[in-house]
């Protein structure tokens, strides 16, 4: 109970023999129960070896076995060797980053998560929720979107909330599932705005630090993106402490920041929405300003049970 330790291990390239072959059982075994539950995945029946290892790793065709097998024996370690450690206690879980589309789209990326069973309810999820919102942008991926999330599935549902993840459609009666006498709804949740780790609104922070040098922040960026930065120059301005305004507003551009400042602001007299907006719009800009308003106040307990 409490904290504890985590060690995070990127498997780069994501190829399956770097993986111990009975943590790969686990991991299987693990997803395959989720499956079983029929709840919060799609699929029917339960994967097999070849299966799981496709959908989780991106293993190199056949072609190249012979030369690669010759590297991981003087490189790696033998499968042995790690084959002795009790996973089940000691894998918290896994996670991989994948393009959520193909050709134009290919900077959006979806992930798939996966906790040990009986290592829940103890902010793992949010942790490898975390680091793949780190990892993300590192590897080229400009936004995050995932397209199947069923109703059902509260413990994802929970952790897109905490990172601020929208709703970007609703589909309903979409998922059949195991214990419903009739289907169930599924969202699709993004983040529009892209956010780094630390809850801060990448964009904003790139302007910022733009106007403050006058120099690109990186050297390799398209020249689209170098003629949006020279645009919102002239809309955005800086002060002596090279805080950004927008006509006159400060810009706050990590997303903490913003519902601590709405909760600030509603702890005072409780006002209602409209209300709330009309005050906090006065000094402070951010996108969907009223959205996280309205986040805050359902959020209240004490403006709920007035309602009741």
């Amino acid at each position: 109970e409490g904290e504890f330790d985590v060690t995070l291990y990127p498997i780069y390239p994501a190829q399956s023999k770097y993986i111990p072959s009975r943590l790969i059982n686990f991991l299987k075994h693990e997803y395959n129960q989720e499956i079983l539950k029929g709840i919060t995945l799609p699929y029917l029946k339960q994967m097999t070896n070849k299966e799981f290892i496709n959908f989780w790793f991106k293993d190199k065709d056949d072609d190249d076995e012979e030369e690669e097998e010759k590297e991981l024996d003087s490189n790696g370690m033998p499968d042995s060797y790690l084959n002795h450690i009790k996973w089940e206690s000691q894998c918290l879980g896994i996670f991989n980053i994948v393009p959520c589309y193909e050709g134009r789209s290919s900077h959006i990326c979806t992930a798939s998560f996966l906790v040990n069973e009986g290592i829940r309810n103890k902010l793992v999820g949010s942790f490898l929720m975390e680091k793949f919102l780190y990892w993300a942008p590192k590897l080229g991926y400009a936004m995050v979107q995932f397209p199947l999330i069923y109703d059902t599935n509260i413990a994802i549902i929970k952790i897109l909330d905490k990172f601020h993840f929208q709703i970007l459609g609703k589909l309903p009666n979409s998922g059949v599932l195991l214990g419903y006498s009739e289907p169930v709804s599924t969202t699709t949740d993004g983040q529009v705005d892209d956010v780094d780790s630390n809850g801060e609104i990448i964009r904003f922070k790139l302007l910022q630090r733009f106007m403050l040098t006058n120099k690109y922040p990186f050297p390799n960026m398209s020249r689209a993106d170098k003629a949006r930065l020279r645009a919102l120059r002239y809309r955005y301005q800086l002060d002596g402490e090279g805080r950004l305004y927008l006509k006159g507003r400060e810009v706050i551009s990590n997303i903490f920041e913003q519902k601590n400042i709405v909760r600030e602001v509603h702890n005072l007299k409780h006002w209602q929405v409209n209300k709330m907006n009309r005050v906090i719009c006065k000094d402070y800009y951010w996108p969907s300003l009223r959205k996280t308003i309205l986040k805050v106040f359902s959020e209240c307990k004490i403006c709920n049970d007035s309602h009741r």
